[in-house]
């Protein structure tokens, strides 16, 4: 059986903007590159300028002597040391910068800043003197005072990576993302290979804005070797899943939870890990592990309640998100997940309820108005799932998903018209929305109009090629119009892209077969049925294959499991009929198909299964 617009029926109007979460890890926030409040001051002591540029020799060694004893944690004995050198020369600039930077690593901040006021006074452009001064109004949590003077020394050094770094920590804070992407690319010029610093942070942020292949580049070197910072392997650990590289992200992950004192990070990027393998045993024991250990961590359940949703534990998944939503009560995505897993378990009273707590809030999202509107749709009430879905596409009128959740609802009640004014409209607001044309092709699939809605699904790939949910409605269309070669061409680019791609192997099964090209379609569909064994479609379309080409027996065990997982689905069943008479079994043969033309008169094989129980009788 092919797996067609028609075959999707309803489903497709939802599957883009209402899916499932796929299950990709979300990295914990890297470590900050700046100490919290009250804590000593990680200065690297040879950040300063060349002492040799205003100093004597012998005060420059002194100096150099203060340096290495910082470097060798003798920090006391560095204090004594440029004291003496502030003794025979009070306005060297140098020494009441390393005296500054001392008494910081002493955790003495307000002498620090005093002794690092006095380096910039006598030699205002000391650019270094101003990021430890910043370091420490950071370290103090005074914010505003510490960027005044990261600025103070890029003016005078634009090329400063210290302060580029301090600039990156403070725009990351603020959630400016692109900015401390900026800043930390400018922070890590001229670093060591081995730095590892802010690469942290900054491949965290690749992560967020799913560059997952820079992540992989910038800390890729340590991949298959125990790095020193556990939040360097979970970073990595999270770039590899985001490529689909599983097995490279579990093997980083493990890693991280051997270098990590405590923590959990790595724990639960393998939870995570093994969820996306499909290895929902292994995730859920990685993750009631770390829910033993820690059990008032929000995230340690709010991870297994999405391993548990995902194994189809839904009552069990509920637990865990209220529990996660108790202990971190102004977490909008842990709330947002707990109705959204009410919803899936079918208690839509309970989903109506948490979706309007989170629609009437004042952060509430689009996607908050379009899940009132599927629970409100649930609990049968269509005038206020209507109202909801309008009150979102008003809230939002710049964003394509309120316009696909309207027209989604139109085409769900068979008012294609309306869903087809609803998509355009959707466009019209946001101009070649890859979701807003797929759903205005299946609107006007759904009314007949079979040449629109090809133009459209043209249009939907050309704005995104490489989306293979487009390039499949493409090709289904081109089937049902009957353009074999253009079908065919674009199932095998799919399938050149995503090989185990299990509808496409199936269509294209389908189409060879149409062509007579059996062996071909026999190769196709038992890869998909291989794939997913449990498909009634897929298990159709080899069952009914095998028919075709001389090998009914084969056929009939296929077309019988089939029937077993599908049984009210009248094709599946007029092809099991025609097995058992090739078989030999007329009179079974006999009852199944009159079993198909009773469940439906009008599939679109219902003539031919007529003639052939007209046969029988």
């Amino acid at each position: 059986m092919r797996i067609s617009l028609a075959h999707l029926g309803v489903a497709a109007f939802l599957v883009l903007f209402v899916g499932v979460a796929t299950g990709t890890a979300t990295a914990p926030a890297a470590r900050a590159a700046i100490v919290e409040p009250g804590e000593p001051v990680p200065f690297d002591p040879a950040d300063l300028l060349d002492l040799n540029t205003r100093l004597e020799p012998l005060r420059a060694e002194d100096l150099r002597q203060a340096l290495a004893l910082l470097n060798a944690g003798r920090i006391d004995e560095a204090i004594e040391r440029v004291k003496a050198v502030l003794g025979a020369d009070p306005r060297n600039a140098a020494a009441h910068e390393i005296l500054g930077a001392a008494l910081a690593m002493n955790g003495q901040l307000e002498r620090a800043l005093d002794a690092l006021a006095k380096a910039v006074e006598i030699e205002p452009a000391r650019y270094t003197a101003y990021t430890k001064i910043g370091d420490i109004h950071l370290a103090l949590g005074e914010t505003d005072a510490a960027r005044v003077n990261f600025e103070k020394a890029l003016s005078l050094v634009p090329d400063d990576r210290r302060a580029h770094q301090r600039m990156g920590v403070l725009a990351e804070r603020a959630g400016a993302d692109a900015e401390a992407i900026d800043h930390f690319e400018k922070g890590l010029f001229g670093t060591a290979p081995d730095y590892l610093g802010v690469k942290v942070n900054l491949g965290h942020l690749y992560n967020k804005t799913g560059r997952f292949s820079e992540t992989v580049d910038l800390l890729g070197r340590w991949s298959g070797a125990a790095a020193p910072d556990p939040t360097a392997n979970v970073v990595l650990g999270t770039a590899y899943l985001g490529l689909n590289r599983i097995d490279d992200g579990i093997a980083q992950f493990k890693l991280a939870r051997a270098t990590e004192a405590g923590a959990e990070g790595g724990g639960v990027g393998l939870g995570i890990a093994y969820r996306a393998k499909g290895d929902f045993a292994a995730s859920t024991a990685e993750l009631e592990g770390i829910v033993e250990r820690r059990p008032d961590w929000a995230t340690g359940h709010f991870q297994l309640a999405e391993t548990l949703r995902a194994a189809g534990r839904n009552e069990e998944a509920i637990g865990q998100y209220t529990r996660a939503a108790e202990l971190a009560p102004e977490s909008r995505p842990i709330r947002t997940r707990l109705a959204a897993a009410h919803l899936a378990a079918g208690d839509a009273p309970s989903a109506v309820a948490a979706y309007q707590a989170l629609t009437g809030a004042p952060e509430a999202t689009a996607r908050d108005f379009a899940g009132l509107g599927d629970a409100l749709r649930a609990n049968g009430d269509f005038p206020a799932a209507e109202a909801a879905y309008r009150q979102g596409m008003k809230k939002f009128p710049k964003q394509a998903g309120p316009y696909f959740a309207l027209g989604s609802y139109y085409g769900l009640v068979q008012r294609y018209g309306r869903a087809v004014e609803t998509f355009e409209a959707g466009l019209r607001a946001v101009p070649d929305n890859p979701s807003l044309l797929r759903g205005l092709s299946v609107a006007y699939r759904r009314m007949g109009d079979l040449a629109r809605a090809l133009d459209t699904a043209k249009r939907a790939v050309a704005v995104m090629p490489g989306a293979t949910p487009l390039r499949l409605q493409l090709a289904t269309l081109y089937h049902e119009a009957g353009q074999l070669d253009d079908a065919r061409a674009e199932y095998r680019r799919i399938l050149d892209a995503r090989p185990g791609d299990v509808v496409a192997l199936n269509n294209l099964a389908n189409l060879e077969l149409e062509a007579g090209r059996v062996d071909e379609a026999r190769t196709h569909a038992l890869r998909a049925v291989e794939l997913a064994p449990d498909s009634a479609q897929v298990r159709d379309t080899l069952g009914w294959i095998l028919v075709r080409g001389g090998e009914p027996d084969a056929g009939l065990e296929h077309l019988s499991e089939a029937a077993r997982l599908a049984p009210k689905d009248p094709s599946i069943l007029y092809h099991l009929g025609v097995a058992q008479k090739a078989t030999g079994d007329s009179a079974l043969a006999k009852a199944t198909l009159e079993d198909a033309l009773g469940l439906s008169g009008d599939f679109a094989e219902a003539p031919d299964a007529r003639r052939l129980l007209d046969g029988l009788r």
